[in-house]
């Protein structure tokens, strides 16, 4: 999406995780596969009916080839699922009972079970509906990982992708001189470099890359290896470039493994609720990232459950459910913390801190902030201050490091510190002298906030004229933040009636954005944002001595709240043509908004009168494509929200 992790205020904390590489084996030839013996398979007395074990998954395979077989690395410990009403259940290797330990879930248990080296033959039995069931999975042993790859990961968990540019280069090099047309090594590196691509921020050349790795992985059985491609090219399509139609197909490839990867069922619903949620169907949305959580619960994938609590945390902060929100990304750090990787483990805090800050800026009453109340909200300092470290150190990321930073200048306001405010804010600039626009319009936030704190209402009332010039045609919402940072800098300084102005303009633009609200424009809070918004309009006019415009504007406000709600709830009961056309719509008015935001990412190169032709030209766009998804959305929820006051 095309708002960065953890951006204040209207960001979407949570980033979509990539689904892993892999890499483990990918110079080596595949094992073949030995075939148990028919001795080996006898697990009950002959004579006794045995049928297949329907409902069986294992998970937790270093790799899954065609077959399925399931490769064992280093880790030797497996997960088999049995659902509910199988009794008597023993696990074999080769005949050979295995120890296990089990957890039993709402639908069936979980075995965790250590597959002893050279084994061919892994067979679960059981009974059920008063039968003996059986069912067999063939496992090899993986061959141990090409030397290189430690070096590989080290160098990108640093950030030195050009150091680690070199490594795969030299390793390919080397598997050339073997065998110049080895076609593991092809897909592998389209894999590795797929990944580099998106790295440096260029996801067109991901999807791509992506798309002929993952096709070459399957041409090659290698199963697991290409449902990963397909997973991590759905969340550059859902996440990065917003191309639903493509995100669908994409979606349907990777869900086609399950039967043999059951990781790829989990990831599929996954990103469907991903995609529903950016199509503005939140009921969808969520079901489909219960579904998806259920679905890695039964495998005991704890890389897959932290993605689906994460993405479902995003739908929670969309509709203001804040606190339940944080509450579950700190019982996520809490349980899983210790056992996550640096990089992993520095997004999580990104995001805890981030549904902290949103907690601590909602509403309490229209138009106040628990903020500035006497109730305690939560820490957004410390998971911040870590995240920044780490981002900074152990997973250099100077990205994900400017928007801690810059959040966590919010934080350092929320308690009162606007000395370590400013300076994380000059840090943040520091990193990147001409980021995204996205970025720079939070950066201009954060300093408008400031300078509010400081008790400079003009300089505050300057920097929001800068924000609402460069957003003009970019970014709505910006705008609108703009205009409400106005109003509050104009009231301090004690122009009252140029306030309400403001604050006037910035309901109106914040009308504008919400018909694309359900298609996920709307970012974090959004109804907090309305509903701040309100309480200034109406604190304005109460103090301007219009209390009947004021009891309207508060109507208003409700109304529009209201039809938000609904639209979002109507995107469900659309029929399927009339779904189909509604995202197709999206997906041209998301192109034309994409092209807008990328062409002002060199605005800073431009000054004068080219400046101000690109903005009225952008201005120009931008109001087309609105007009044009206005339309589609008046033709799908033929209701006008001042019917709803």
């Amino acid at each position: 999406m095309d708002d960065e992790p953890g951006r204040v205020r209207y960001s979407r904390g949570v980033s979509f995780p990539i689904a892993r590489v892999g890499v483990v084996a990918c110079l080596v030839a595949l094992a073949a596969a030995v075939v148990a013996t028919e001795g080996c398979r006898r697990v009950t007395p002959s004579g006794t009916r045995v049928i297949a074990l329907d409902g069986v998954l294992v998970a937790k395979c270093t790799e899954i080839v065609r077959g399925p077989i399931c490769r064992i690395g280093v880790d030797r410990t497996v997960h088999v699922y049995v659902p509910g009403g199988v009794t008597d259940v023993v696990i074999r290797a080769d005949g050979v009972e295995l120890l296990r330990a089990a957890t039993t879930g709402a639908d069936g248990r979980r075995f965790a079970v250590d597959v002893p080296r050279g084994a061919a033959d892994l067979t679960v039995t059981g009974r059920g509906g008063g039968e003996a069931r059986v069912v067999h999975r063939t496992v090899v042993d993986a061959s141990p990982p090409p030397p290189w790859l430690d070096d590989l990961r080290t160098a990108r968990e640093r950030g030195a992708l050009d150091d680690a540019a070199r490594i795969v280069d030299a390793a390919e090099a080397r598997a050339r001189e073997v065998d110049a047309s080895d076609a593991r090594l092809s897909a592998e590196m389209a894999s590795i470099r797929a990944r580099f691509a998106l790295s440096r921020g260029d996801a067109e050349a991901a999807v791509v890359q992506l798309g002929a790795s993952a096709a070459m992985h399957a041409d090659r059985g290698e199963t697991s290896r290409a449902a990963d491609d397909f997973a991590a090219r759905a969340h550059v399509l859902i996440g990065d470039l917003r191309r639903a139609a493509e995100a669908k197909a994409t979606i349907a490839h990777l869900a086609s493994f399950a039967p043999e990867y059951p990781e790829a069922g989990a990831y599929a619903a996954y990103y469907e609720g991903a995609l529903a949620g950016d199509a503005g169907d939140l009921g969808a949305s969520l079901a489909r990232f219960a579904d998806a959580r259920a679905q890695a619960d039964r495998l005991g994938v704890a890389k897959i459950t932290r993605a689906v609590i994460q993405g479902s945390t995003n739908m929670l902060l969309a509709v203001g459910r804040a606190e339940e929100a944080h509450a579950e990304l700190v019982k996520l750090e809490t349980a899983e913390g210790p056992a996550m990787t640096p990089c992993e483990r520095a997004t999580l805090q990104l995001n805890v801190g981030w549904a902290a800050l949103l907690v601590g800026d909602a509403p309490s009453a229209l138009g106040t902030s628990t903020a500035h109340s006497a109730r305690a909200h939560p820490d957004a300092l410390t998971p911040l201050r870590s995240a920044v470290a780490t981002f900074a150190g152990p997973c250099a990321n100077p990205r994900l490091q400017a928007s801690a930073l810059d959040n966590l200048a919010w934080a350092e306001l929320q308690a009162g510190d606007v000395a370590h405010a400013r300076k994380a804010l000059a840090d943040a600039r520091a990193l990147s002298p001409h980021p995204k626009p996205l970025v720079a319009f939070g950066e201009l936030q954060t300093e408008g906030r400031i300078a509010l704190a400081e008790g400079d209402p003009k300089g505050a009332l300057r920097v929001y004229d800068t924000l609402a010039t460069r957003a003009s045609g970019v970014s709505r919402l910006d705008e609108e933040a703009a205009e409400e940072g106005r109003a509050v800098a104009l009231a301090r300084i004690g122009d009252r009636a140029s306030a309400i102005a403001a604050a006037t303009r910035a309901e109106t633009l914040v009308d504008e954005s919400a018909r694309a609200i359900p298609a996920g424009e709307g970012r974090g809070a959004f109804w907090w944002a309305r509903a701040r918004l309100a309480g200034t309009l109406v604190s304005l006019l109460l103090e301007a001595g219009r209390p009947s415009e004021a009891l309207d504007a508060a109507r208003t406000a409700r109304a529009r709240i209201l039809w938000d709600v609904q639209r979002g709830a109507r995107v469900s009961a659309l029929s399927p043509a009339a779904r189909a056309r509604w995202e197709q719509g999206l997906g041209a008015f998301r192109s034309a908004r994409n092209a807008i935001v990328a062409e002002a990412n060199d605005d800073w190169s431009l000054t004068g009168e080219a400046l101000v032709r690109r903005s009225v030209e952008r201005r120009a766009r931008d109001v087309a494509a609105r007009a044009r998804l206005d339309a589609l959305a008046s033709e799908a929820f033929p209701v006008s929200p001042t019917t709803r006051r």
